[in-house]
C-alpha cells in the first residue's frame, strides 16, 4: 500500500528512489531533511512505529517531501510456505546438537524444556518474515527503488530487507544509530551480536571509537565508511541556551535496556539506592531540579513514589523535547545512555552514576569527558565537586572536546557525509 503523508506536501521528485526503514522522523530529523533537500526520491517505511505518532513529528513530516510505503508483515495468519519451511526447520534442528549444545551448563542440557516454545516462537516469526518478503516484492514490482538504508540489519524487519534487496542486486547502508557498547566484566555470555556479520554493502558509522570497535570484531574494513552521526547535527548547529534553571536527571526505562542479565535483582536494586542518593545529595541544595523518564519504556522502579518521598519539589517529565531539556540545564545526572553524548555536545557537565562496573566500552573517563562513580558512597561528594569546584569543571570542559574529537568526525555536517555515500552507491548501478 502506497499513500502520501498528507496532502501538503511537495510533489514527488523524479529522482532516484531511495527506501528508508524504520526512521524515526524526530531523532533522525538532520538526516531526513538532507536527503529531502536532495534530488532523491524518499519513500519511508516504519514497522516499528507510525512514521507520525506526536505533534512533532506531524511538523516535521510537513516539511519533508517524502512518500510514506506500507510493508505488510501479517501476524495473523500462516504463509503458505510456512509448513514446508518449518518441516525443514524442525528435521534440522533434531539431526544435529547445536541447540542441544547451547543450552547446556556443566554438561547437563536443559534444551527438551524450551524446544516446543522455541518451535512454537519460530514458527510464528518465520511466517511473518515470509508476508514480510512478498510484501517487499510487490514493492520492488511498483517502485524503482536504487537503494535502501536501514538503522538496523541485525533484526528481523532489518536483516531481511537487507539481505532481500542484496539478493536482487539493490545496494544498501546500514546507518549506526546509537553507540556501540561493550560489556568486559567476564562474567556474562553478552556479544556484541549486532556486529557479528555486516549484511548491508556499506556500514556508516561515527568516527574513530566505533571503527576500532568493528575492526575489533572483525567486521569487514572495506564496509566501514566514517560519516559521524547526523542525528547530532541538530545538537551542534544548536545555539546552547544556559538558564542554570535546574540540574537534569535522566533515567533509563529499565535498569539497563542492555547490560540487566534478566532483570537481576541486585542490579535493580543498586540501581535504585543510586537513585535515590542522588535525590539525597541534591536536597542539600537549593536547586530546581527536572527528572526526564525514558520516552518509550516503563520505568522498572517506582520513580514518582520515590521522587515524592525524598524530593517532591522536582519536576517529572516523560515526552518532554530531552534537547531542549539539556539545552537550559546546569548540569546532567544520568547513568549510561546515550544523553550523555548530547549533553557532552551541548557543552553541559554530567555526572555519570554507574550501577554495573564496566557497563560501557565508550570511552567518557579516559578522556575526563564526565565525573562518575561506582560507589553510591560517593555520589554525594561527586555532585558537590561537580557544582562547585571550578577546577573540577574546567577540567570537565577540556576533556568533553577532546572525547567528542575521538568519536564524532564531521560534527555538524555529518548527513552531507550520508548524502555523498548515497550518491556514491546510486551512481554505481
Amino acid at each position: 500500500m502506497i499513500y502520501k503523508i498528507t496532502t501538503k506536501q511537495k510533489t514527488q521528485k523524479k529522482g532516484k528512489k531511495i527506501l528508508l526503514l524504520d526512521f524515526n522522523l524526530v531523532t533522525n530529523k538532520s538526516t531526513l531533511e538532507s536527503l529531502s533537500d536532495s534530488e532523491f526520491n524518499l519513500l519511508i517505511s516504519n514497522t516499528r512505529r507510525p512514521v507520525i505518532w506526536n505533534r512533532e513529528s506531524l511538523k516535521i513530516a510537513k516539511k519533508l517531501n517524502f512518500k510514506e510505503i506500507k510493508l505488510e508483515y501479517n501476524t495473523k495468519d500462516n504463509h503458505i510456505k510456512l509448513n514446508e519451511i518449518m518441516k525443514k526447520f524442525i528435521e534440522f534442528i533434531r539431526s544435529n546438537d547445536f541447540l542441544v549444545n547451547i543450552f547446556t551448563i556443566n554438561n547437563k542440557s536443559f534444551w527438551s524444556i524450551f524446544e516446543s516454545d522455541f518451535i512454537v516462537f519460530c514458527e510464528k516469526r518465520f511466517s511473518e518474515i515470509l508476508f514480510f518478503i512478498d510484501s517487499l516484492e510487490e514493492l520492488s514490482n511498483k517502485e524503482d527503488i536504487k537503494l535502501l538504508i536501514t538503522l538496523d540489519d541485525s533484526q528481523q524487519i532489518g536483516r531481511t530487507a537487507t539481505m532481500f534487496y542484496n539478493k536482487i542486486g539493490i545496494p544498501t547502508i546500514l546507518s549506526l544509530n546509537t553507540d556501540i557498547n561493550i560489556f568486559y566484566d567476564q562474567k556474562r555470555n553478552w556479544e556484541v551480536f549486532t556486529l557479528y556479520k555486516i549484511y548491508a554493502d556499506k556500514f556508516a558509522i561515527y568516527g574513530n571509537l566505533s571503527k576500532q570497535i568493528c575492526l575489533d570484531h572483525k567486521v569487514d574494513s572495506n564496509k566501514l565508511v566514517i560519516t559521524g552521526n547526523p542525528r547530532y547535527d541538530e545538537l551542534f548547529n544548536r545555539k546552547v541556551r544556559t538558564t542554570d534553571n535546574y540540574i537534569l536527571i535522566t533515567l533509563s526505562g529499565i535498569a539497563s535496556t542492555a547490560w540487566s542479565t534478566f532483570f537481576s535483582s541486585l542490579l535493580i536494586l543498586k540501581y535504585e539506592n543510586m537513585f535515590k542518593e542522588v535525590l539525597n545529595s541534591l536536597s542539600k541544595y537549593k536547586k530546581n531540579v527536572v527528572i526526564k523518564l525514558h520516552p518509550t519504556q516503563d520505568s522498572v522502579i517506582d520513580v514518582k513514589g520515590i521522587v515524592n518521598e525524598i524530593l517532591p519539589h522536582a519536576q517529572i517529565y516523560k515526552n518532554a523535547n530531552t534537547y531542549d531539556l539539556i539545552s537550559n540545564a546546569e548540569l546532567v545526572i544520568s547513568p549510561s545512555s546515550s544523553v550523555i553524548t548530547e549533553a557532552l555536545i551541548l557543552d553541559k557537565p554530567v555526572f555519570l552514576f554507574k550501577f554495573l562496573a564496566n557497563d560501557s566500552g565508550i570511552p567518557y573517563e579516559k578522556y575526563n569527558a564526565v565525573l562518575a562513580t561506582e560507589s553510591i558512597n560517593e555520589i554525594g561528594s561527586k555532585i558537590e565537586h561537580i557544582l562547585f569546584d571550578k577546577n573540577i569543571r574546567r577540567d570537565l570542559e577540556v576533556g568533553r572536546k577532546r572525547f567528542l574529537e575521538h568519536v564524532l568526525e564531521y560534527q555538524g555536517n555529518s548527513s552531507e557525509e550520508i548524502i555523498k555515500l548515497v550518491k556514491s552507491l546510486t551512481n554505481s548501478i
